[in-house]
């Protein structure tokens, strides 16, 4: 059989490292040479097949730029003396160094896009660098049109659009309690903060319901300080990460994802696919899996009103609620494990 390998900063939690755990448990269960290569963090929070080979390349902790360069030379001389079939590196920075990294070595190389990167913060050498790589691999992977179209036409030749796999361990329960849930790390681009706005004007007329917010991340100190200053102490609750996040969210009645800009939300397609009527930001992925008010809701990026809004439409409308529900996993299944998969083979294995 073939050998493969996987390049990441680490296995965190994340979309492109549950793609990557889906793809890594996939190929090993066929019978691959699997190795997962980490240049950043030797974290892992997914559950690997035991075959799959963990490679830490960071171990030395320092950081700068001759620590990098250390963990670049590090990947070329595994890489050349593992002679994989393809080498698979996820995210811009990554792929970044991956690019770099393997310069001059006959390898399969294909790339992946994981965010919009139109809201990319990177600057013009870093881009020009990044847009080269994309040229020249064997084939760079986007996740959705929006992505697709941001590139120029010697990138879009060289590309294909797969979306996520996506798995679920169960789908939304029989009975549902009065909860609004979301899920995502608690940074700046999931704008937890405008979520939390919409809640509070909705919890006036509504203050059965709760909102329970799952991840972790640097916001988290500042949600506490803004869920005390609306007096939403009994009401909204941070719950950290959590590895049965389906079941934890299977009796909630509506998901919501507040993001300013995504890659396409796994947290979403999960959402969807269990069963839940889902609200979320018109941002990348979601304005092209959601028909708005057949399968989810859509509401503008960072508006809070629009937000509000939607959340009390899904109240207040029961009948709205279940059929958005059954809408949405009905869609959902474009995005199962085993049409997905289909699609990466045809690009790994040509």
């Amino acid at each position: 059989m073939g050998k493969i390998f996987f390049v990441t900063g680490s296995m965190s939690g994340g979309g492109a490292e549950r793609v990557i755990s889906i793809l890594a448990n996939y190929y090993s269960s066929i019978g691959w040479d699997v190795s997962i290569l980490m240049l950043l963090h030797s974290n892992v929070e997914y559950k690997l097949n035991d075959s799959v080979n963990i490679v830490d390349l960071s171990k030395d902790k320092n950081g700068g730029a001759v620590h990098i360069l250390k963990r670049m030379k590090n990947l070329r001389t595994f890489v050349q003396n593992g002679s994989p079939d393809a080498v698979l590196s996820f995210m811009g920075p990554i792929v970044l160094l991956s690019g770099i990294a393997l310069c001059g070595i006959k390898v399969r190389h294909i790339t992946s896009e994981r965010i919009d990167p139109s809201q990319a913060k990177r600057n013009c050498i870093f881009r020009m660098v990044l847009n080269s790589i994309y040229k020249s691999c064997y084939k760079c992977v986007l996740q959705t049109k929006r992505a697709w179209n941001y590139f120029p036409e010697k990138i879009r030749r060289n590309s294909v659009i797969i979306p996520n796999p996506i798995t679920v361990e169960c789908e939304v329960s029989d009975e549902r309690r009065k909860r609004i849930v979301t899920a995502g790390r608690l940074n700046p681009q999931k704008n937890h903060k405008m979520l939390i706005d919409a809640f509070y004007k909705v919890h006036k007329r509504h203050p059965e319901y709760i909102l329970d917010i799952y991840g972790k991340g640097k916001c988290e100190e500042e949600l506490n300080a803004k869920i005390k200053s609306l007096g939403l102490e009994g009401s909204v609750f941070l719950k950290g990460a959590s590895s049965t996040i389906h079941k934890d969210i299977a009796d909630a009645e509506i998901f919501a994802l507040s993001s300013d800009f995504e890659g396409l939300s796994n947290a979403l397609l999960e959402a969807m696919m269990m069963g839940h009527a889902c609200v979320s930001t018109n941002c990348a992925g979601s304005d092209e899996v959601i028909a708005d008010g057949e399968n989810g809701l859509l509401v503008d990026v960072g508006n809070a009103k629009q937000m509000e809004e939607a959340l009390e439409k899904l109240i207040s409308d029961e009948e709205l609620r279940i059929k958005i529900g059954n809408n949405a996993k009905e869609s959902a299944k474009a995005f199962y494990v085993d049409n997905v998969i289909g699609m990466w083979r045809k690009v790994i294995e040509g």
